[in-house]
């Protein structure tokens, strides 16, 4: 009988040893003295433009957790991992926490660019975005999606506009991309193939290189707060403006490792969303006034913007149209979304056509 106590005893132990080494296993991220250290990492280049949106994030995130939480360091592109690498390191627990774009995840996630905006997306402009991201049910959408392939909790944490299509030579007309070699992400390299231009994708840190190889004639970048300090209109000194490969766009997100979200304290977790508000709106109001300011020192300086003339528009929209009815045939997901979108703007439009603060 003794032995037998014994026996049960022992495997009560190796039991609770078992349990014990999945919980520290399972919590990815770091504990001393009662405060968690999570290790972060940015898909984005040190310096000015999307790093200083992910050390705002940073920053903002400490001060609100007062101690209780806090990242040490948000390191940037190449620091501890390159940028395609990070957001599925995070998901497997190699970080706590990454500020990127899911755009990267195009090739696991092909409908991720629905989400997130591109030029088959359904709502066209920022207002609309913001609504539809965190009160229209977008935001439930993405994360049921990245649910389907990783591990992780996604938030929105910044809304930017059109961007502007940087080149070597003048693009003003339709006859103009037919084999123009594009820097692009996600579905976008599909729209710009659909105008007959060649697409391809690369960091953002390898964009102002290829220009200057010559391995690529034009890129999408982001805004000029991020371009002009990237000297991207020295190098490609022409702009094609409008509603092109992306209206409008979520431009950064933040990505947590999804034991690291479930570990924390639902306070801590508030306040991870909290700080991606933040950012978000610290965006529209601080980077939209920069953004002004270098787009005028951008033209000063000798860059020659054309905005799509209405002709070019009206091809643009139609292509667009087509890959949306393209991708909701191919897809349940793909349908999942743009329906979600397209029964948003049908509310949207019908209140906003009668108030002039949305015009």
């Amino acid at each position: 009988m003794k032995k037998k106590l014994l026996l049960i005893l022992g495997m009560v132990m190796v039991g609770l040893a078992l349990i014990t080494f999945t919980i520290k296993s399972t919590q990815a991220f770091e504990k001393k003295d009662g405060v968690i250290y999570l290790k972060a990492q940015s898909t984005w280049i040190r310096g000015p433009g999307h790093q200083e949106w992910a050390d705002y994030f940073t920053e903002t995130l400490n001060h609100i957790c007062k101690g209780r939480l806090i990242i040490d360091k948000m390191f940037a592109d190449g620091e501890l991992m390159g940028a395609f690498e990070a957001i599925p390191a995070c998901s497997k627990g190699k970080l706590d926490i990454v500020s990127g774009s899911g755009y990267y995840l195009t090739g696991t996630l092909p409908w991720v660019s629905l989400i997130i905006g591109t030029a088959a997306s359904r709502i066209r402009n920022a207002d609309a975005y913001l609504i539809w991201q965190w009160e229209g049910g977008g935001m439930d959408l993405y994360q049921q999606y990245v649910d389907t392939k990783y591990n992780m909790k996604v938030f929105p944490a910044c809304t930017i506009p059109s961007e502007p299509l940087y080149s070597v030579k003048p693009v003003t007309k339709r006859e103009d991309f037919k084999g123009l070699k594009i820097r692009t992400t996600g579905l976008s390299m599909d729209f710009y193939r659909a105008l007959g231009a060649s697409a391809l994708t690369m960091p953002m840190s390898e964009v102002i290189p290829s220009l200057e190889k010559k391995v690529i004639d034009a890129a999408e970048f982001c805004v000029p707060y991020t371009d002009y300090p990237a000297h991207i209109h020295e190098i490609a000194p022409y702009a094609l403006t409008g509603a092109l490969h992306q209206p409008t766009c979520i431009g950064m997100e933040m990505w947590i490792n999804g034991d690291t979200w479930k570990a924390l304290p639902d306070d801590l977790k508030k306040n991870i969303e909290y700080a991606a508000k933040l950012t978000q709106y610290w965006f529209i109001y601080h980077i939209g006034y920069k953004n002004m300011v270098l787009w005028e020192k951008m033209n000063k300086e000798g860059l020659k913007v054309t905005k799509a003339s209405p002709e070019l528009q009206s091809w643009i929209d139609k292509i667009a149209e087509q890959l949306a009815k393209k991708y909701a045939a191919q897809d349940p997901w793909a349908k999942k979304i743009i329906d979600s979108q397209n029964s948003f703007i049908m509310r949207y439009k019908k209140f906003t056509d009668n108030f002039i603060w949305f015009r």
